[in-house]
This record gives structure tokens, C-alpha cells and sequence, in this order.
């Protein structure tokens, strides 16, 4: 199992979101999320790195689905500091077997499941979706998040989020991965996302 702390600066609390591995994909709803990360806490795959030799004898693009829960800490948002699940997809480029190996992915179909200041909004789907960009660096077994990193960046509930990420490629056979956001303006704070392929 692994957990991210979520720092939420305007009223500093902390939120520990504790995000373990399961398939992706699925629907949107608070209940829908909530099951995924459950069923991500019993899959194997997400259990360990993979190895740097099986990771750089990859040879193919791969596509992993699943969840991400990430945070926004906005002013400007009614709901102050807030909390959303979305579906995660991120394509990996495994054909140069090195660090220059890209990735892309998308979030989105958030939603809020947590809000500083009441809102309506909590239980419900929001707007909004953010493009991630990274690479591989070339060491995934030399800690948990030194196998991958980039960016993502876009919009949650009309907020206008960025975070820098980065993580790991997991499971024996290199078909899981796991991202750890930070926030990389005011309005973001930070998340955790888990994928299989």
C-alpha cells in the first residue's frame, strides 16, 4: 500500500489519501472511484518496481488505466481547499530502452470528494481535465519515484492547475505504475495516481 499526504495550506490540515492498485478505467461516480481505489489495494501488480533490465527490454507502447486522486488549494475556488478522484490514462513509449522514452496521459472525469467549505459540489462530477508529459529516467529500482517524471497541467473545477509528478513502473512484467504528484503553482497541491495496463 502506498499513501500520499496531501498538504492543504489554507487551513493546514492534511489529508492522508491512501491510494493502493486495481484496475482502471470504469465510471465516474463517487462510488465507482471509491471501489477502484479499493481493488487497487489487492493488486499484486502495484506491489513492487519493476526491474531495470525488464523495464529498458520493453519494446512496445503501453497504456495504463486507472485512478487519480489530486487536490486544488484555490482562493478562488467556493470551495477553498478541495479533494477529486478522476480517471487516469498514460501511454508509455518503451521503443528506446532509455531515458529518452516518453510518456503521455490524460486525467480527468473528476470528482469532488472533498471540499474545505461546504459545497454542493462534494459527491458530484466537476469540470475539467489535465494532459500529463514525462519520461523514463532510467533508474525504476533506485527508489519509489525515480523511474519516471514530468508534468501535467490544466484545469479542475475552473481552477488552473499544474503539478510536476513523477514514479514508477511496477509489477514483475513492467504492466502497473505508479505517480506521485506535487503542486507546481498556488492553486494545486498534490495527489497520487495508480495505473495497470
Amino acid at each position: 500500500m502506498r499513501e500520499a499526504l496531501i498538504s492543504l495550506p489554507a487551513t493546514g490540515a492534511i489529508l492522508l489519501f491512501s491510494a493502493c492498485g486495481g484496475g482502471g478505467g470504469g465510471g465516474s461516480s463517487l462510488e465507482a472511484y471509491a471501489s477502484q481505489l479499493a481493488a487497487f489495494g489487492s493488486d499484486p501488480t502495484l506491489a513492487s518496481r519493476t526491474p531495470d533490465a525488464t523495464v529498458n527490454a520493453l519494446n512496445a507502447s503501453a497504456t495504463y488505466n486507472g485512478v487519480v486522486n489530486i487536490g486544488t488549494d484555490a482562493a478562488s475556488n467556493p470551495a477553498g481547499a478541495a479533494a477529486y478522484y478522476g480517471g487516469l490514462s498514460v501511454t508509455v513509449d518503451f521503443t528506446n530502452a532509455s531515458a529518452t522514452d516518453s510518456l503521455s496521459g490524460t486525467a480527468g472525469n473528476f470528482v469532488q470528494y472533498f471540499s474545505e467549505i461546504a459545497s454542493p459540489k462534494t459527491g458530484g462530477a466537476v469540470s475539467g481535465s489535465i494532459s500529463l508529459v514525462g519520461n523514463l529516467t532510467g533508474s525504476n529500482e533506485s527508489g519509489i519515484g525515480d523511474g519516471l517524471n514530468g508534468t501535467a497541467a490544466g484545469t479542475i473545477d475552473g481552477i488552473n492547475v499544474s503539478y510536476t509528478f513523477d514514479g514508477s513502473i511496477d509489477g514483475l512484467a513492467g504492466n502497473g505504475m505508479s505517480l506521485f504528484f506535487s503542486g507546481a503553482n498556488a492553486d494545486s497541491s498534490g495527489g497520487v495516481g495508480l495505473a495497470v495496463d
